[in-house]
């Protein structure tokens, strides 16, 4: 169960989710439910595509895929993100319609060409931290019809910044796979030089939250959150337990949310 808890993304989409609700502490808004679940799914469905496109594509006899747990998973999601997508305002729903296109070219061979947008030098990190920032933030504003103010994009700022920094310890643990395909940033300038860089992101980060004007004790949450991120960035190494490695990092926002939740009290 634990692995399909994993490597069926779920848990993945649970850290989304608190991404986005983390955005409604700190921004005072009111996220729709339906997004929350539209999210959940979505995140599910599209992990899930990236992950594992090119095993359901060899699938001799379709019929075989529904033994496929991974595929089963996907398939209710699908459903569950048509159910409350439907409940998205238009634009909302015109922004995941563009993101869909971004996974795409994120996941097959662009037109005319031999690769993927995962497989060019460095974009693979930037169109992560950019997509999680649009869903976690500025989409469940826009859904909601609130003002994109300059706390709105500091608050999109720093979040690009902190996911960019988390994901890089899987750019690391997954060199020995990518070596040959992609070309990620710890290929690119080495894995010191890259820890050297998520480090640097993360006190950015911190360094932010006081620009926000946040309280004080947002302030301290944040800290720790950001030295949870520091410590998976420096102690990553290559060939590291992927279940280890993805159960952390992808906790870490689960519990940011779950902290500043108590803390609401």
């Amino acid at each position: 169960m634990f692995n399909i808890y994993v490597d069926g993304s779920i848990h993945v989409a649970l850290a989304v989710v608190s991404l986005i609700a983390v955005s409604h502490f700190s921004l005072r808004f009111v996220v729709a439910d339906a997004y929350y679940f539209f999210v959940f799914f979505a995140t599910i469905l599209g992990y899930n595509f990236v992950k594992y496109w090119s095993r359901w594509k060899k699938a001799i006899y379709p019929h075989k895929l529904f033994k496929d747990t991974f595929f089963l998973v996907s398939l209710f999601s699908f459903v569950g993100a048509m159910l409350f997508g439907i409940y998205l305002g238009s634009k909302t729903q015109i922004f995941m319609a563009v993101l869909c296109g971004v996974l795409i070219a994120y996941t097959l061979p662009l037109p005319r060409q031999k690769k993927s947008l995962r497989t060019f030098t460095g974009i693979k990190v930037i169109v992560v931290a950019l997509v999680w920032t649009v869903v976690t933030v500025i989409l469940p504003i826009i859904n909601a019809n609130f003002p994109l103010s300059e706390r709105v994009w500091l608050e999109a700022s720093q979040r690009f910044l902190y996911v960019f920094a988390i994901t890089l310890p899987f750019e690391i643990r997954d060199m020995h796979e990518d070596r040959s395909v992609l070309g990620s940033i710890p290929l690119l300038i080495g894995v010191k030089q890259t820890k050297a860089v998520g480090s640097f992101l993360i006190i950015i980060f911190v360094v932010m939250e006081f620009i926000g004007n946040s309280s004080l004790k947002t302030v301290w949450i944040t800290g720790v959150i950001g030295l949870m991120g520091l410590v998976s960035v420096l102690r990553i190494k290559e060939k590291h337990s992927r279940y280890i490695t993805s159960f952390w990092i992808e906790g870490i926002p689960i519990c940011w949310f779950v902290t500043l939740w108590l803390a609401q009290g």
